[in-house]
């Protein structure tokens, strides 16, 4: 039977008319598999039971640095359209898995974020920010040695209202120039062709005047001639 010592500690503890017998053994080696067995006798009778116990070698771990971030996250300020990268340079030893977040919502590569690492550098790319895209954005690194996080937050804010203004003034200056154009076009096009339906009548009337002329000056000249000689 086991003795209690420095490494096995018994106890036996009661609670509502049931006992728990423990035992405890620290500094365990291979040396103390086995199969245990427990014998409690009463007035009324002896219970056994029995477990198996075996105790294998750790493997020695193997040697590694964790994942680092060694140039953190920059809290960013933002126009409304404008686009914005996150950056850190992380150290440790790979394969190192990097994580993305806002709001504590992880983040997915895709349309709306760009994310990649390489050699050390992790970050993602917002093409395009929205003022909904404002909050808190934290990256987390980590290999088997240990991990390392990161946090900043974005700010993005409206137009100003005057370059709003600018932009609806270039618009109306654009579509007001493109109207000019054409209304210049369309009078071109109707005085071109003004001119070739009138330009055919024109010589229609000179004709007919030249015409009347001609046959008003024949018969002038019959009534001047004088009566035919008869040989």
């Amino acid at each position: 039977p086991l003795k209690a010592d420095g490494r096995f500690k018994m106890n036996l503890s009661q609670e509502k008319g049931v006992y728990r017998p423990t035992l405890q053994i620290t500094n365990f080696s291979e040396k103390d598999s086995g199969t245990y067995k427990l014998v409690i006798k009463t007035s009324g009778g002896e219970a056994t039971s029995t477990a198996t116990v075996n105790v294998a070698a750790l493997k020695p771990k193997t040697k590694g640095e964790a994942a680092k971030i060694t140039q953190k996250l920059v809290p960013k300020v933002a126009n409304d359209g404008d686009q914005v990268e996150f950056f850190i340079k992380v150290s440790g030893t790979e394969p190192i898995e990097v994580n993305w977040s806002k709001n504590k919502k992880l983040l997915k590569n895709g349309d709306i974020y760009t994310i990649s690492y390489d050699k050390g550098t992790a970050k993602v790319i917002i093409s395009e920010v929205f003022p909904e895209d404002s909050g808190d954005y934290s990256v987390e690194v980590k290999n088997q040695w240990g991990s390392s996080t990161s946090t900043a937050s974005l700010q993005v804010k409206d137009l100003p209202e005057e370059k709003l203004q600018n932009d609806k003034s270039k618009v109306e200056s654009k579509l007001d120039l493109k109207s000019q154009k054409q209304e210049s076009a369309t009078e071109i096009r109707t005085q071109t062709k003004d001119k070739q339906d009138s330009q055919p009548v024109e010589e229609i009337m000179e004709s007919q005047t030249s015409s009347k002329k001609e046959a008003s000056k024949k018969i002038e000249d019959k009534r001047t001639e004088g009566p035919k000689k008869i040989v």
